[in-house]
C-alpha cells in the first residue's frame, strides 16, 4: 500500500512538470512562429543543410521579425522538449486504478497542450471527464491505446461485453464513476490483471511495447 501511495505523489508531482513543461514548449512553438511565421513546424534541431534546402537560406540566428534571437527561442524549446519526453517516460500507473485516476484529474482545470513525439506539433487535450471521452482520447494516442484496449479486452473475456458496448456502458458516465461499476472494481481486485498490467507498464522496452492489439472487442 505504502508502495501505490508513493507512487501516487510521483504522479502529483511529474504531472505538475509534465503539464507545465508542455504549455511552455507551446508558449515557446508560438514565439518561433510569429519571429518567422514561413518556418515549418519542427522539433528537429536543423542543421545548415535544413536551413538552404527547407527555408531558402534564411539564418535563424539572426533575429526575427518579432525582434526576437530565433536561434535562442529554437535551442529553449529544444531543451525543454527534451525534459519533457524525459518526465513522461518517468511517469507510471501502476494500476488501472492510477491510470483512470490521473486521466479524469490530469485535465480537469481545462484544455492542455501535449505532445505525442518530438517530431509532431501540439496536440489541444480537452478535459478527460467521460467514458466517451476516455474513448476518444485512447483511439489516437499509442500507450493509452493499448492500456484501453487491455482494459477492454479483460472485460470482454469476463463478462461477454465491454465498455464500448452503448447497452451495458453510457459514453456519459464519469470515469470516478466508472471506477465503481461492477466490472471494473472486479478487475481491480484480480491479480492476475493487476501483475499483467505492471509488466506492460514496466517492460523493460518501453512502457506497454510488449502488448500486441488484435482484434478490438465488440
Amino acid at each position: 500500500m505504502s508502495h501505490l501511495k508513493s507512487n501516487s505523489i510521483l504522479l502529483e508531482e511529474f504531472l505538475v512538470r509534465y503539464i507545465g513543461i508542455g504549455n511552455s514548449v507551446k508558449n515557446l512553438d508560438k514565439r518561433i512562429r510569429e519571429a518567422q511565421p514561413s518556418r515549418p513546424f519542427k522539433f528537429k534541431k536543423e542543421t545548415p543543410e535544413d536551413v538552404d534546402s527547407t527555408h531558402g537560406g534564411a539564418d535563424y540566428s539572426k533575429v526575427g521579425s518579432s525582434g526576437e534571437n530565433l536561434e535562442d527561442l529554437i535551442r529553449q524549446r529544444d531543451e525543454l522538449m527534451q525534459e519533457y519526453v524525459e518526465v513522461g517516460n518517468q511517469m507510471f500507473y501502476l494500476t488501472l486504478e492510477e491510470w483512470l485516476n490521473y486521466k479524469r484529474k490530469s485535465y480537469a482545470n481545462g484544455d492542455v497542450f501535449f505532445y505525442e513525439s518530438v517530431d509532431e506539433p501540439a496536440v489541444l487535450q480537452k478535459p478527460i471527464i467521460t467514458l466517451g471521452d476516455l474513448i476518444k482520447h485512447t483511439s489516437s494516442h499509442g500507450i493509452c491505446s493499448k492500456r484501453f484496449h487491455f482494459l477492454n479486452s479483460a472485460i470482454q473475456a469476463k463478462y461477454g461485453y465491454c465498455l464500448t458496448d452503448d447497452k451495458r456502458f453510457d459514453v456519459g458516465t464519469d470515469l470516478y464513476d466508472l471506477l465503481k461499476r461492477e466490472e471494473v472494481v472486479a478487475l481491480m481486485k484480480d491479480e492476475e490483471f493487476a501483475k499483467t498490467w505492471v509488466a506492460h507498464e514496466k517492460n523493460k522496452d518501453g512502457k506497454w511495447e510488449s502488448y500486441m492489439k488484435e482484434t478490438d472487442p465488440t
